[in-house]
């Protein structure tokens, strides 16, 4: 099973088409939605990972795997505050 996964986004109890949380092990670690300004199709994707990563991609899929080499390309993870469980994730787990 991947370490990754992804849901819809909720803001203020709304969502959009497209708009996705990406989860690390459950936890939200970054965003992926269409790049509606241009109407041209990208997808924008941004960590809240510390440091933060963002930018704009083709395709969903490529956005997701943008925010997988982020992630992945950490030692740690640090999770921001502010979480109901804040805590840092660590390749071999939650510690």
């Amino acid at each position: 099973m991947s370490e990754f996964s992804h849901k819809p986004c909720v803001i203020a109890g709304q969502t959009k088409q497209g708009d996705r949380t990406i989860l690390y092990r459950g936890h939200r670690v970054g965003r992926v939605y269409p790049h509606i300004a241009n109407n041209d199709g990208r997808f924008f994707w941004s960590t809240v990972l510390e440091p933060a990563a963002s930018g704009f991609e083709p395709n969903f899929e490529a956005a997701l795997r943008a925010v997988k080499a982020e992630v992945e390309g950490l030692d740690r993870v640090v999770l921001p505050r502010g979480f109901r469980r804040p805590e840092i994730v660590l390749r071999d787990g939650p510690h």
